[in-house]
């Protein structure tokens, strides 16, 4: 089975994301999350983690298969989460309509986190960004 880390986890796409996860055999199953959500993460079927990723992302380095990213926060640097991947792991991104997946690896380079070229190269091959919303106003245009 696959192991999985859904950020967003109580974003429609999120809780989506968890019941894909266990209908497709996934083992493992990780969603950030408040403390006082816990417990509704655990009857949704994954396992808690907490708010802050540097509690936990060290314990998951390179064990997780598939990152599936429903926050729509476009201010994230993916590279805080990316080091749990594994090295043929996938990052999905989710509804992020106006950044291409070049843009996002781009600005994930910062002075204290400088990405070099091919790492770079490594990511692009790794992150799919889907826009659900453009994809419904195509299907509600057709």
């Amino acid at each position: 089975g696959k192991s999985i880390l859904v950020l967003g986890a109580f974003t429609n796409v999120g809780r989506a994301a968890i019941e894909l996860a266990e209908i497709a055999g996934a083992t493992l199953i990780y969603a950030p999350c408040k403390q006082k959500q816990r417990r509704k993460i655990r009857e949704m079927g994954a396992t808690p983690l907490g708010v802050d990723q540097s509690e936990w992302v060290h314990l998951l380095q390179k064990k997780i298969d598939v990152i599936v990213d429903a926050t729509i926060d476009t201010g994230r640097d993916i590279n805080d989460y990316f080091g749990a991947l594994h090295d043929d792991g996938d990052y999905i991104l989710v509804g992020r309509s106006e950044e291409t997946v070049e843009e996002i690896i781009s600005r994930q380079t910062r002075p204290s986190n400088v990405v070099c070229s091919n790492l770079k190269s490594r990511m692009m091959n790794r992150i799919h960004s889907y826009c659900v919303f453009e994809k419904w106003e195509y299907c509600l245009e057709s």
